[in-house]
C-alpha cells in the first residue's frame, strides 16, 4: 500500500483566491490561477471550446493528482492526453465519496479522458482536498491532521448536548489538538544552549550545557537544564498531558533515565516527545474515523475514558482497540471495497513477540488482496496498527541465508516487554518480509 503524498496536491493543497466561486486554471509552467468566478458576465463564456478546454484541463490535473497522493492505478498519460480508467474513478470515489467527488462533473468520454467542460471553483476544489486528507492514511503531515481534526471537531459539535460521549470527545480532541500546536510551534525550540555554562568547572548548580526554554503563560524564561523530570513537569503545565520520559526514553531499559544516562539530552528528549505525540495524534484521530466509519465510536468513547494516567498509554489503548475492533480495510481506502477481505484481520496478543506480530499484519494484508513487494510497500499500515502496543521486543539474527529472532534483553538479562516504537519495528520489518517471501 502506498502512503498517502500530500506534496501531490500541491497545486491544489491551499487554493484560496478569496472567493468560493472563484474559478480556477492552470497556469503555464504550474499551479492554478483564477480565471473568473460564477455568475459574473464570464459564466456566458463557458460554453466557448477553449473555455471549456480550460475546465477540462483543470479537473484532470487533480483528478491526477489525486490518483498520484493515494496512488492508485489506472492513470495513462500518453499524446499529451491523460486518461482514467473506469477503475481508477470508482476507487477515488470510494475514498472520498460519491457527494465530494460527484463524478459526474467530470465526465469521462471512451476512451478515460476528462469531456465535461464544467468550471472548477475554489468551493469544489477545498471540498475535495479537505476529504482526500481527511480520508488519507499515511505518514504525520501537520496540515493534514488539522484537516482531519477539523473534520472530528465538527461532527463532535453535532453530538447531543450533556455528560457522557460528547465531553469524553471533546476534552480527549482538545487535548490532541494542544498537542498538534506543540509539535507545531513549541518542540523545536525547546532546548538551547545555555552561555553560561563553563566547562572548565563541574556541572553542578545553574553550571549545565543546555537549558530549557519556557513560555507559559506567555512568559519567556530560561532554566538550567538539571533533570528529565523538570522537561516532564513543564510539558504537563504547559499542555495538560503526562508523559513517561523517564520510564521509556531509553530502549531496553527499565530503570528511570536520568540526564547523566543520555548522550545528547536536547536531542534524545525532542525525539522522544515527538515520537510519542505523533503516535498519539494520530492513533488518536485515524482510530476516531475508523471507528465512526465502522459504527464502532461507542466502543472507541469507552476507550479514551479509561483512566490511564499518561500519553504512552492511552496511546496503547487505542491501538490495542484498534487491532481488536476495526478491520485493516479502513487504514488502506484506496484498496477498494472490491479487494478487501473484511474478515482479514490481524490478531495476535500481548504474549507474542513483536516479529510475529508484523509476521500477522503482513499476513492479513496479504490475505484482503494488497499487493506488495517489499517491505517498504507494507511498512506504513504495519507502524500505525502496532507503534505503541505492547509487546515482547525482539531482533533478528542471521541464520545461514535466512533469520531467526531473538528476545531483546535489558542489563539484567530479562526479555523486555514495553510500548513498540517505530525504530523497533524499522528493526524487524525487512527480515520479517525475507522470512514471509521464502514461506
Amino acid at each position: 500500500m502506498a502512503d498517502f503524498n500530500i506534496k501531490a496536491l500541491g497545486a491544489f493543497r491551499n487554493v484560496d483566491f478569496g472567493n468560493a466561486d472563484a474559478i480556477a486554471n492552470l497556469k503555464q509552467g504550474g499551479g492554478v490561477e483564477q480565471n473568473g468566478r460564477l455568475g459574473n458576465f464570464i459564466g456566458k463564456m463557458f460554453r466557448t471550446s477553449a473555455t471549456k478546454a480550460n475546465n477540462n484541463a483543470a479537473r484532470t490535473e487533480l483528478l491526477k493528482s489525486l490518483g498520484q497522493a493515494f496512488g492508485i492505478a489506472g492513470m495513462t498519460e500518453a499524446g499529451g492526453k491523460t486518461t482514467f480508467s473506469a477503475e481508477f474513478m470508482a476507487k477515488l470515489e470510494g475514498i472520498l465519496g460519491r457527494d465530494v467527488l460527484k463524478t459526474a462533473d467530470f465526465k469521462l468520454n471512451r476512451d478515460g479522458s476528462v469531456t465535461s467542460g464544467k468550471p472548477l471553483t475554489q468551493r469544489r476544489i477545498n471540498t475535495i482536498v479537505n476529504k482526500a486528507m481527511v480520508a488519507s492514511r499515511g505518514q504525520y503531515d501537520a496540515s493534514v491532521y488539522r484537516a482531519k481534526l477539523d473534520s472530528i471537531n465538527a461532527k463532535i459539535a453535532t453530538m447531543p448536548e450533556g455528560p457522557g460521549t460528547k465531553v469524553a470527545m471533546q476534552d480527549h480532541f482538545a487535548a490532541v489538538g494542544k498537542l498538534v500546536d506543540f509539535m507545531d510551534k513549541e518542540l523545536d525550540g525547546l532546548f538551547d544552549e545555555n552561555f553560561t555554562y563553563n566547562p572548565q568547572k563541574d556541572q553542578e548548580g545553574d553550571n549545565v550545557p543546555h537549558v530549557l526554554v519556557t513560555k507559559l503563560g506567555g512568559k519567556f524564561a530560561e532554566k538550567p537544564l538539571k533533570s528529565i523530570g523538570m522537561v516532564t513537569q513543564y510539558i504537563k503545565d504547559f499542555t495538560g498531558q503526562l508523559f513517561h520520559i523517564q520510564e521509556n526514553i531509553l530502549a531496553g531499559v527499565k530503570n528511570i533515565a536520568h540526564l547523566s544516562d543520555l548522550d545528547d539530552p536536547p536531542e534524545q528528549i525532542a525525539a522522544y516527545l515527538k515520537r510519542a505525540m505523533t503516535e498519539f495524534v494520530m492513533a488518536s484521530i485515524d482510530t476516531y474515523l475508523d471507528a465512526d466509519k465502522a459504527g464502532k465510536l461507542d466502543g472507541y468513547q469507552g476507550v479514551i475514558s479509561h483512566a490511564w494516567p499518561c500519553i504512552e498509554g492511552k496511546t496503547s489503548g487505542i491501538t490495542e482497540f484498534r487491532l481488536t475492533n476495526l478491520p485493516l480495510e479502513d487504514v488502506n481506502p484506496a484498496a477498494g471495497p472490491a479487494e478487501v477481505n473484511v474478515n482479514a484481520v490481524a490478531t495476535h496478543d500481548k504474549e507474542q513477540p513483536l516479529n510475529q506480530c508484523i509476521g500477522r499484519e503482513i499476513t492479513a494484508l496479504a490475505e484482503k488482496g494488497v499487493k506488495f513487494e517489499s517491505w517498504k510497500d507494507v511498512a506504513a499500515t504495519v507502524k500505525q496498527n502496532l507503534i505503541g502496543t505492547i509487546r515482547p521486543i525482539d531482533v533478528p539474527v542471521k541464520d545461514g541465508d535466512s533469520w531467526k529472532f531473538e528476545p531483546l534483553r535489558d542489563e539484567k538479562g530479562q526479555p523486555v516487554v514495553r510500548a513498540i516504537t517505530e525504530e523497533d519495528i524499522d528493526n524487524l520489518g525487512e527480515a520479517c518480509m525475507d522470512v514471509i517471501l521464502e514461506g
